[in-house]
């Protein structure tokens, strides 16, 4: 069993604590807080086959399993908007080790703090 790190929003790094109450999509990983420079982003780790191949396939096919999901992604979203300025990452977005999600975010450090900045306040 594989864990990787499922991506919820960005924020800025110190806008929030180490953890979020809400429980993620997986209540065996808590919600927590990977800071990448002046972003950070808030993560949980998650099985990763669960999101890939044959086993999506099936998973997609359950709409009991997609609703308890996307209302876990929504529900971490709204705690951390409720107190900080928040950049949603889409549903479903997972990086396969913390080296993968840094790459992603130095890539769009730039892009991301610009609309961090757009939907601030």
């Amino acid at each position: 069993m594989a864990l990787g790190l499922y991506a919820y929003g960005v924020i800025e790094t110190g806008a929030l604590s180490e953890s979020l109450d809400p429980a993620g999509l997986d209540p065996e990983h808590p919600v927590s807080i990977f800071p990448i420079g002046g972003l950070a982003v808030i993560v949980s780790e998650v099985e990763i086959s669960e999101f890939e191949g044959k086993d999506l396939e099936n998973n997609l096919a359950r709409p009991e399993w997609l609703e308890a999901k996307v209302r876990a992604h929504e529900r971490v979203l709204d705690a951390a908007i409720e107190r900080t300025t928040v950049v949603p990452m889409r549903f479903g977005s997972i990086f396969s080790n913390p080296d993968s999600l840094a790459s992603m975010m130095n890539d769009h450090q730039e892009d991301l703090t610009q609309s961090l900045d757009l939907v601030r306040g």
